[in-house]
């Protein structure tokens, strides 16, 4: 019966596998809420001369039916009688979020696990969303993880599971049940609400960069006076065929008036023979009053639990999600109240309005059959599964799943393959492993997904992704990291075009499989080449040295079979040879060692020439002649 009673821990605990500090067991008004994708709270009313209200502190824990909560606000009342009262408040312990701050998080295209993830980072908070489909651009600045969770339920139209530490999101959480509330068996009172304060009639749609389509009417128009109009943007949408598809069905579902149903209801899930009465948030399950013609099956959208008094709980059935601004129109109450609210609700301007359940759960039937195993129960109780040729077994107990493949002694030699915590990795031998997200955890962790390899340190920063790394862009992208390799080319494999950069750090650029650029670091001096595609020994080498008569220069060479190197200079200072001291200038023919110069010359300064000068034209020289000059 104590289970029935909530349990109080210490703030600093880490286990809860235990009794706590005391079971609160004169707790009234002990209830429980829960809003679809909203509010999880808990609160009770004990007496204060209660000697376990010592430890009913603030931070401390609550657990109840299994779900940790943080004690967040106690209220200290006299009531008529004199007697003591406190009105404990507390959040589901999901709401330790809010304490997790993100300063800045963007990507441009990623999954919604992957961004979950980040989001978990540096918490005690594991999160499933590998079954939400489709990767999406995403961003948030300065909000709280539970702002940021919120943010991808707006942003994947997906819905989430709370399970203590465990954060787990689908496109709709909930099974079918076959709970049914009815009118002489478990329904106390029923109360059905119809709000037609948000009906559309008459639908503007818009999409990415202004993109419209002309006015959906709806089928309904013409039950009112006037056209009920309102707008819808579809942001990522850049089609008119996709902007009249997303918009009718939106219209569809805005068109008529929301319809929920606040039913007062006895619980039988306790009581023998009525297990199948259970149900959760997001469940559905069927209503009916035939008196008042109600025969219906809609979700649970709301959840007010009296664990305590069966009698006193409620559910809310309905077809629709309350939009943000429904939500919004309910907070008040200081910056903080409103800060927590709004991070609770499902996010900014969003509307998440779910359809009626179409069809059931298939549900998969797997039998065994002996014919193609042996199988018996061993005196523990527990299933062996034996193959016919008799090399290898399998035994499923209470504890988890064992193989063995030998005997000893006649007995099968078990090792323990899986477990409620996981299975073993090294046990498993995999052809093919098909799965929506791997995930290697170390210091750093490695995500394997659908859009590709990521790698992302300790401080939460994604370091290397290869895949799809933007829409419709795939290839490898490296944040403040090196890259390093033998050989690293440029182009498609049989490309006769590239560039390659080799293990000595030597750079080559190829024009139809010639090499037409070389620059050299594996020398002890720089060097660089250009050539002529088809003819290489034509080419314009640059030296950083060069020997010429026992002495070292840098060198700019031309070789082959060319007319000669030319040097050309633009604008008014023309080439300039520029050195700190004297410009020695030497000059080498294979033939008869001349410089022949053909036009005029004119030097600002001494010429000094040992040897002859043959110019075809005139020489000015303002400073001095000095040689033999023939022109």
């Amino acid at each position: 019966m104590n289970n029935l009673y909530p349990r109080v821990y210490d703030k600093m605990t880490t286990d809860f596998n235990n009794n706590g500090l005391a079971t609160l067991d004169k707790v009234y008004d002990y209830r429980i809420y829960e809003r679809l994708n909203g509010e999880y709270t808990l609160s009770f009313s004990m007496p204060q001369n209660d000697p376990k209200m010592q430890y009913v502190k603030e931070e401390n824990y609550i657990k109840a039916k299994g779900q940790l909560f943080i004690i967040r606000r106690i209220t200290e009342t006299r009531a008529i009688d004199n007697t003591l009262l406190a009105f404990v408040e507390c959040e589901h312990i999901f709401f330790e979020l809010l304490d997790k701050f993100i300063e800045n998080f963007e990507t441009n295209y990623d999954n919604a696990q992957f961004i979950l993830d980040r989001l978990l980072f540096e918490t005690r908070f594991t999160g499933n969303a590998i079954s939400v489909p489709d990767s999406k651009s995403f961003s948030i600045t300065q909000r709280t993880a539970v702002s940021g969770i919120n943010s991808i339920l707006e942003r994947w139209e997906c819905e989430i599971k709370r399970d203590n530490f465990h954060v787990e999101l689908k496109p709709q959480i909930g099974v079918v049940r076959p709970a049914e509330i009815k009118y002489t068996k478990n329904l106390r009172s029923i109360t059905r609400i119809v709000d037609s304060s948000n009906i559309i009639t008459k639908l503007y749609v818009y999409g990415q960069d202004g993109l419209t389509i002309p006015p959906l009417e709806s089928q309904y128009i013409g039950n009112y006076p006037v056209a009920k109009e309102g707008s819808i943007t579809f942001g990522l949408v850049t089609t008119t065929e996709t902007l009249q598809e997303q918009g009718q069905a939106y219209l569809e579902r805005v068109e008529v008036p929301k319809a929920s149903y606040e039913v007062g209801i006895v619980e039988l899930k306790r009581l023998p023979g009525f297990e199948d009465e259970e149900f959760e948030i997001g469940d559905t399950i069927s209503i009916v009053d035939e008196d008042l013609g109600i025969d219906m099956t809609a979700r649970v959208v709301e959840y007010d639990e009296y664990p305590l008094e069966p009698k006193r709980s409620t559910v809310v059935i309905a077809n629709f999600i309350d939009n943000i601004t429904d939500q919004l129109s309910r907070i008040d109450g200081d910056l903080r109240d409103t800060k927590n609210k709004v991070d609770r609700t499902i996010g900014e301007n969003g509307k998440i309005d779910t359809f009626w359940l179409d069809g059931q759960i298939d549900v998969l039937k797997n039998r065994f059959e002996s014919t193609i195993s042996n199988w018996y129960t061993d005196e523990n109780g527990n299933i062996i599964f034996e193959s016919l040729n008799g090399t290898s077994a399998m035994k499923l107990a209470g504890d988890g799943l064992a193989i063995a493949n030998s005997k000893v002694g006649g007995e099968w030699q078990w090792t323990t393959f899986g477990t409620g915590e996981g299975f073993t990795a090294n046990l498993i031998n995999a052809g093919i492993l098909n799965a929506a997200l791997v995930r290697i955890i170390a210091g750093n962790y490695v995500n394997i997904d659908g859009n590709g390899f990521h790698v992302v340190d300790p401080n939460n920063v994604e370091r290397f992704r290869a895949g799809q790394i933007d829409t419709d862009e795939y290839g490898v992208e490296v944040t403040q990291g090196k890259i390093y390799g033998t050989l690293i080319r440029t182009g498609d494999k049989n490309s006769q075009t590239y560039i390659e950069l080799n293990p000595d750090g030597d750079l080559s650029g190829f024009k139809d499989g010639n090499r037409i650029i070389f620059m050299q670091s594996s020398a002890n001096e720089g060097r660089i080449m250009l050539s002529d595609k088809t003819d290489i020994s034509n080419s314009l080498n640059l030296d950083a040295a060069q020997g010429y008569t026992g002495n070292v220069y840098a060198s700019v060479t031309a070789t082959g079979d060319r007319d000669g190197l030319l040097l050309r200079g633009v604008g008014t200072e023309g080439i300039v040879l520029e050195r700190n001291g004297d410009i020695n200038i030497y000059v080498r023919s294979t033939s008869n060692n001349q410089v022949t110069i053909k036009g005029d010359v004119t030097i600002d300064g001494e010429l000094r020439v040992k040897k002859d000068v043959w110019v075809d034209g005139f020489v000015d020289s303002t400073g001095g002649f000095w040689g033999t000059h023939h022109g």
